[in-house]
This record gives structure tokens, sequence and C-alpha cells, in this order.
């Protein structure tokens, strides 16, 4: 028989935990252990429950999710955490990546999200739903990007050999080699626009789109688009 997955829930909006515990009940490989109405419940919780994913609220009263997250990780680095919460402003889920979330939702979310997300950390990636994931990309780039503001979800793959810590005075040294034409492609990268996209954007055939990715990605040391995120994030080049 399959072992289940142990889901503890944080959030002072009862109606909203118990509905999302109803529809985390209905998943076979999922067992919720408890609903937590607030920071100091959750600390009590987490001493009392074997927990494997915790759904966790920034705004809670007694403790705040973002200190709950920061001391668990002091001592836990095992448990995956996923933020439940109304706040995707690009800093605050900054904040809760650095510290060591392992994905992040609103409470917009659907079942099937929540229920993917969930699947998604435990295997060792880091989720993102659109809209978190956008706001983080608006913070990197520009404040006055403009974004479409659906929620579908957006896995990063964590196991990658660019994982490690990042040399910043090297990637702040390695991004000033771009190119203006370079940073204009890195941008619209960051924003998701496709090649065809950039290339009608820019005027430029979608050959040249590819060969300044490649030189990007080349000269700042990274495989992929998803390096190129986490490496960023590493090397702080968002502003607090």
């Amino acid at each position: 028989m399959e072992q289940k997955v142990n889901v503890l829930i944080a959030d002072d909006h009862y109606l909203v935990a118990k509905l999302l515990m109803n529809n985390l009940a209905q998943e076979k490989n999922m067992k919720v252990v408890g609903l937590a109405k607030d920071g100091q419940e959750t600390v009590d919780m987490l001493s009392e429950f074997d927990v494997d994913v915790l759904l966790l609220d920034i705004d809670m009263p007694k403790i705040d999710g973002i200190q709950i997250l920061r001391d668990i990780r002091t001592k836990d680095d095992v448990m995956k955490v996923i933020m439940l919460t109304n706040h995707t402003e690009g800093w605050i889920v900054k904040k809760a990546m650095q510290i060591g979330a392992n994905g992040y939702l609103t409470k917009f979310a659907e079942a099937d999200e929540v229920r993917d997300a969930i699947n998604t950390v435990l295997t060792g990636e880091t989720y993102f739903c659109k809209l978190s994931f956008q706001n983080l990309m608006k913070k990197i780039t520009q404040p006055s990007a403009k974004y479409d503001q659906k929620t579908s979800g957006i896995a990063l793959d964590e196991d990658n050999q660019d994982n490690g810590v990042v040399d910043r005075s090297q990637f702040h040294a390695n991004f000033q080699h771009l190119t203006i034409r370079e940073k204009q492609v890195l941008k619209m990268i960051m924003e998701e626009q496709t090649t065809r996209e950039i290339s009608e954007h820019l005027y430029i055939s979608t050959r040249t789109v590819e060969t300044h990715r490649k030189n990007v990605l080349q000269k700042l040391g990274v495989k992929n688009t998803v390096s190129l995120i986490k490496v960023v994030l590493e090397a702080d080049l968002i502003e607090n």
C-alpha cells in the first residue's frame, strides 16, 4: 500500500482551509493531518505531527508565515513548504524563496493546481503559480513591465548544476559584458516572450534571436532560462 503524504494546512481563514482540506481528501496519496488557524498553532502541530508538506499562509495571528518558514529552515531542510497567500508582490515572492520556500501559490488556486504543486515539490522541483512567477520576473526586470494575469503554474527544476552558490561579483562582471541588444533579448526572455515575439518586436530574424539567446546564456555561464532565473536570484540582482 502506497504511503500517503502528510499535509498540514496553516491558514487563519477557516473556510479557505476547510475547503482545501476537503479537496485534498479526494487525493488517494494525500492525508491532511491538521488545520492550524494561527502561527503558534502551526508551530505546535509541526511538533506533534510528521509533516511532509506544509501549506503556509503569510498573514497569520501570533506568528507570521515568513517567520515560521525562517524557523523551520534553521532545523529542517527536508519538509516541503508551499506558501499559500494573497500576497504575490515580487519582493515577497523573492523573500520567501530565498528563505527556503519550495513553492508559491495564491489562495485563488484551483484544487488541481494545489495538488500539482504538492506533487511537484515532492519531486525536488520548485513550483510557482504563474502570477507569482510573473511578478517575480517583473521585479527582476523593469517595474513597468506588463504581464498576463492568468494562474496556470510553472515548475522550475532545482536539480541542475547551477544550483550552487553564485559568485556575485563574477556574475555582475559577466552581466556587464552583455551587449545592449543581448540585454534587450534577456529582458524579453524573462518576460516569457517567445522567439517569434522577440523577433517581431526587435525587427530581427528568429535565427538572430536564438544567437543572442545562446550568447547571453554562455556569457552568464548558465544552460537555460530556468538556471538563469536561479542565478539572478542568488546573485541578488533584485532590489529590495
